[in-house]
């Protein structure tokens, strides 16, 4: 009950339009959500939800193993540490930053004292870079600019993934999922997260999505621009390829063997039907080839 009226009063601070005290599913009935979209966005809390235990516990686990390895490191370990620590945070890489001013941090090798206090002291300075950060993007959603809000959100996870600002934002994002406009937004901003990972195959599952499901929403009109442009880059169309290529072994040859089973028992109808599937779902991998040819034979 605690987390529903949470969420109610978060939903209602987003719109201004629901009374206070309003309980959730009060709040989903003024929004007009089908049965669907409800099932859906309880599916997605519950999956944040226990995705951010299991990131708790993962991050207690590291947080005890750093301990113990920073109780064997020698003052000249700690002191090349502190080193990659400044050099990252003078790049502005904050993620590598933290994670190497925390070991700093927390060392206890004798005449590594400074070093340690001035860990902490950055450590709070990358905080109140993420809560500056974090304000800009309330800021963002007061103004109604769902896009960039998620999209500021999403940065001050990526950026600054140990803070706790980051986990406030990312309480941010999982409330934006919500309605169609913000939620397309949010999609949106993990879509160019991916793109820089170079992890082009989610981004284009991405931005597909973002299309299919939100077809009226502006994330849609960006997401196709975005597409058009992935398509004519080489390395993303050879990532796309790799990455098709991958699937279609663990499942083509099956269907095609299937293919050519009904073809021996001349059910050509049912062949068609998994050669079709090769074609539509795999158009650039060889097994489409070979199924084009079954097809013209049938």
């Amino acid at each position: 009950m605690r987390y529903r009226c949470a969420l109610a009063a978060l939903i209602v601070g987003l719109f201004g339009r629901y009374a206070l005290g309003e309980g959730i599913e009060q709040a989903f009935d003024r929004m007009n959500l089908t049965d669907q979209q409800r099932q859906q966005i309880s599916q997605r809390i519950n999956q944040a939800r226990q995705q951010q235990q299991k990131q708790q516990q993962d991050t207690d686990k590291k947080a005890q193993q750093k301990l113990k390895e920073d109780q064997k490191l020698t003052a000249t370990l700690i002191k090349e540490l502190f080193g990659k620590a400044e050099a990252a945070f003078k790049e502005g890489n904050y993620s590598a930053a933290g994670n190497y001013y925390t070991s700093v941090s927390t060392a206890t090798v004798p005449g590594t004292e400074q070093m340690a206090a001035q860990a902490k002291m950055k450590l709070e300075e990358i905080e109140r870079l993420a809560e500056q950060k974090y304000q800009e993007a309330e800021l963002l959603l007061l103004q109604g600019d769902y896009a960039a809000a998620a999209e500021a959100f999403s940065s001050i996870v990526t950026t600054f993934p140990f803070t706790e600002t980051a986990k406030k934002a990312d309480v941010k994002l999982r409330i934006l999922r919500t309605t169609p406009k913000a939620a397309a937004a949010v999609l949106y901003a993990d879509a160019m997260a991916e793109i820089s990972a170079e992890n082009y195959p989610a981004a284009v599952k991405l931005l597909r999505q973002i299309v299919e499901k939100y077809p009226d929403e502006v994330a849609a009109l960006k997401a196709r621009t975005k597409l058009q442009e992935l398509e004519k880059s080489t390395d993303v169309q050879a990532s796309l390829k790799a990455d098709s290529n991958l699937r279609a072994d663990k499942v083509c040859p099956k269907w095609v063997s299937m293919a050519k089973n009904y073809v021996m028992n001349n059910q050509k109808d049912r062949a068609r039907e998994y050669l079709l599937r090769v074609v539509a779902e795999f158009p650039e991998s060889t097994y489409a080839d070979e199924a084009v040819k079954m097809l013209a034979e049938l």
